[in-house]
């Protein structure tokens, strides 16, 4: 065996898939800000038994706040 198939068969299966955080990443959902917003700079999430506030400040960010 040569040295160029060595490192073929050194690969482990896990180095071939992604990895958990990747998939989850590519599962992800994405959502525009303006579409939560709708025009609002406050908005509040029902999260289980939990209301957070998520506000959008004059310079574009975001605060969550419980």
């Amino acid at each position: 065996m040569n040295t160029a198939d060595a490192s073929k068969s050194d690969s482990s299966p896990s180095e071939q898939r992604p990895s958990e955080d990747q998939s989850e990443q590519a599962k992800s959902l994405i959502i525009e800000s303006r579409d939560l917003f709708q025009g609002n700079s406050v908005i509040q999430i029902r999260h289980g038994d939990k209301i957070y506030t998520l506000r959008q400040t004059r310079l574009g960010k975001l605060i969550l706040n419980k």
